[in-house]
């Protein structure tokens, strides 16, 4: 090889260090700014969520349905476009200056919004993220729902997630469900665990609230399920007209919640005087089947409808035909769509003037049996 190729050689070889060795700068520099914008970007999201309330987790339920809510949660922040500027603004003041500050900001806002025509925003707001959180899951959350829950709690400047279930029982074979509390019903006499069988909490959950899917109606059903200690043995009827074992469920009244089953809160002050035991209403009857200690609910019926004492009074010979004949097309209805037979007044006075007790105290000797509920 000659001298001048040799020269050329060292110079294809000099040139080619040269570019690996500007090759490597690049793509050390882009590495490294790479690791800058991943670090830029992780300050700016500690400043943003510094300004926003944060979210602990409590409770416990199935972990697949804590699995999901948790990654849902992690990729939906307070200050996500999703929601309006409004509600953004309400968690920046909660996570500043506390939650009874951000109420205040709620009030302000309904007092706008009532001069606009507009709708309050307060209860919108409970339970916005909640829902959000719902839509985002979408169909990999309706196995879990109806046996699990979770709810958004405010605190100070922050929310916790608080998860709950039911309690899963097995008997000859197949899985039924009762609350944590263990809430009991005395039928002729003997006590029994009050259990739900998949069929009854579907009725439940379709016949209370037929949109329970969302974060709100679910709530209001699983609370149904989940929290009323209340039941009642009672007996309705079955098939060939004979009488079977039901138990009379009885949710706790609340002045400022919206309770389906009553329309004018002055007719519960009226029918029960509060000694301070609480006002519970009748919900509905569960016809159960009585199995090893357990009374287990195989369906659901609102009060008023076939089967149920209150029916019987329907061909009361008192009543004047047209209204019975009302009463007992409204009885055999089973639409969702028609809401509870309570939510007219005069039906309810019927009831319960009739001989069968839509509002009682806490304090009656029918719930002698209720144990007090300690906290989970």
């Amino acid at each position: 090889m000659s001298k001048d190729q040799k020269k050329h050689q060292k110079a294809i070889k000099r040139e080619k260090k040269k570019e690996d060795a500007s090759r490597s700068y690049q793509e050390r520099l882009s590495r490294h700014q790479e690791r800058l914008s991943r670090h830029q970007e992780m300050l700016s999201r500690q400043r943003m969520n510094s300004l926003y309330p944060g979210i602990s987790f409590a409770g416990e339920a199935d972990p697949k349905f804590e699995e999901l809510i948790r990654s849902t949660v992690a990729g939906l922040p307070f200050h996500s476009s999703c929601f309006p500027e409004w509600e953004r603004d309400v968690y920046r003041v909660m996570k500043a200056r506390g939650f009874p500050r951000a109420c205040g900001k709620l009030r302000d806002l309904d007092k706008d919004a009532a001069k606009a025509g507009a709708l309050p925003v307060d209860h919108e707001f409970m339970s916005s993220y909640g829902s959000k959180v719902f839509e985002r899951c979408g169909c990999e959350l309706v196995p879990f729902l109806l046996k699990n829950d979770v709810c958004f709690q405010p605190t100070d400047r922050d929310f916790v997630a608080r998860f709950c279930k039911l309690d899963e029982v097995s008997m000859a074979g197949k899985s039924v469900f009762t609350s944590p509390y263990r809430p009991v019903s005395i039928i002729n006499g003997v006590s029994y665990t009050v259990c739900f069988s998949n069929h009854a909490i579907e009725q439940i959950a379709n016949r209370v609230h037929p949109t329970w899917q969302g974060y709100a109606g679910h709530g209001d059903v699983f609370a149904l399920l989940h929290d009323t200690t209340h039941f009642v043995g009672c007996e309705i009827l079955g098939e060939s007209g004979r009488s079977q074992p039901a138990v009379a469920m009885f949710q706790r009244y609340l002045p400022s919640a919206s309770v389906r089953a009553i329309s004018t809160q002055s007719l519960v002050a009226a029918f029960c005087d509060d000694d301070g035991s609480g006002r519970y209403i009748l919900i509905g009857y569960l016809p159960v089947a009585l199995h090893d200690g357990f009374s287990v609910a195989k369906t659901y019926l609102r009060p008023g409808w076939c089967k149920t004492p209150e029916y019987l009074s329907y061909f009361n010979k008192s009543v004047p035909y047209d209204v019975g004949e009302l009463l007992r097309s409204i009885g055999t209805e089973e639409h969702p769509a028609n809401g509870f037979l309570h939510s007219h007044p005069d039906i309810l006075r019927f009831f319960h003037l009739g001989g069968f007790p839509q509002v009682r105290c806490g304090s009656d000797d029918c719930f002698s049996h209720v144990k007090p509920v300690q906290p989970l």
